[in-house]
């Protein structure tokens, strides 16, 4: 474990492709908040050094994690990645969306996301808002159509985790 790893595991887990070395990383969460105070959930990147699922896999160095997404930002927890092509262009980029937690309050009004041109350095975090609230973006799926086409995201309504909505972005 690397030293921001400290309050908790690794709570979550999502292995995706790069775009510039087709290597498989994975975004995985865990805790720094008794280690920095005012920052809390994270991610890092880890690598397969078989390029498979079963790995074995490795933590990427310490100066690239945590991954610096903004501070202020809120915090990244839960990541989902989905290779999309910019609607104009057609030029692949990697598209993540998270839970956008705070300390003390994990029930926000949104959920964050961020972008890469290769994987391995991305965008600082924003906030898209949702009526209601969001607790999780639980899935992240294309809506068939092509190029340009909208982005199906799929998450509960904080307070309300026995249903699943649907945003389209």
């Amino acid at each position: 474990a690397q030293s921001w790893e400290r309050q908790q595991g690794d709570d979550s887990f999502f292995a995706f492709r790069t775009l510039k070395d087709d290597a498989l990383l994975a975004f995985y969460g865990s805790s720094t908040f008794f280690a920095v105070p005012g920052r809390s959930w994270e991610v890092g990147l880890a690598r397969s050094n078989s390029g498979k699922m079963g790995g074995p896999w490795e933590r990427l160095t310490s100066g690239i994690n945590p991954l610096d997404l903004g501070e202020g930002r809120g915090a990244v927890e839960n990541p989902i990645v989905l290779t999309v092509r910019h609607p104009s262009s057609g030029i692949p980029y990697l598209l993540m969306v998270h839970d956008w937690v705070t300390p003390y309050n994990p029930n926000t009004d949104g959920f964050g996301f961020s972008w890469s041109t290769d994987g391995y350095t991305w965008a600082p975090t924003e906030k898209v808002k949702v009526d209601g609230g969001v607790r999780a973006p639980m899935g992240l799926l294309p809506r068939p159509g092509g190029a340009g086409s909208n982005l199906s995201i799929y998450y509960n309504v904080a307070g309300h985790y026995d249903s699943l909505y649907v945003g389209v972005v």
